[in-house]
């Protein structure tokens, strides 16, 4: 019986000794044989989650993100945010005394939360408007980047993602930015999914929308 009992914790000490030990091949597994080139990656972990304080309030619905004056008195910044500030301004800040998240709203309307591992090809989630003030500052790759990395684009389960940015399209009224990943979590065993999306900008309306592929 007590050896029944230590297999669960070996197992789990065994995967996690793995992925310590050989992170590159963990990673890069699933995007074997990719033909696309990585412009930029990001690696969006459950330690630097913007929304990790306030989801551990009993009731608290992050689903919609405030946008709200993120001035310095009443805000923290995010350090792992804090390339996307422009012009000194912060693009999501955290409450002092509530712990909550909440974006700019020089540039942001309200934004409501999408979930890159669930969302079907073909399936399209609107997040919100950009700002038409904004457009051109920040930069349109920064603002999709911005998504993943602030969180309000959820792409992992339990512990992380890491995502490529494959490539961009740009004309005179649409943003588009390709995304393949994977995103890691644990059920008995490791686990790895892989991601493939777009995330999209109408430059007409500023509406930013997440589209499966």
């Amino acid at each position: 019986m007590k050896k029944m009992l230590w297999y669960p914790v070996l197992l789990m000490v065994f995967v996690i000794q793995t992925y310590m030990m050989c992170p590159e091949n963990v990673l890069s597994a699933p995007l074997a044989g990719q033909k696309e080139t990585c412009l930029e990656e990001v690696r969006i972990t459950k330690t630097e989650d913007p929304f990790r304080e306030w989801n551990a309030k009993d009731a608290k619905d992050s689903s919609v993100v405030r946008a709200v004056d993120l001035n310095q008195q009443d805000f923290d910044m995010i350090p792992a945010l804090r390339r996307y500030a422009t012009a000194g301004i912060m693009l999501m800040g955290i409450e002092k005394g509530s712990r909550e998240p909440a974006v700019s709203k020089r540039y942001f309307s309200p934004l409501t939360r999408a979930d890159a591992t669930r969302i079907e090809p073909g399936q399209r989630k609107d997040i919100g408007r950009l700002q038409p003030s904004s457009l051109g500052s920040p930069a349109l790759r920064d603002v999709a980047l911005f998504l993943l990395e602030s969180q309000i684009i959820r792409t992992y389960w339990h512990v992380e993602s890491v995502i490529c940015l494959t490539g961009d399209y740009d004309s005179s009224d649409i943003y588009s930015a390709s995304f393949i990943g994977i995103h890691k979590y644990f059920t008995n065993s490791y686990n790895e999914e892989k991601l493939v999306f777009s995330i999209t900008v109408n430059k007409l309306t500023g509406i930013m929308t997440l589209e499966g592929r």
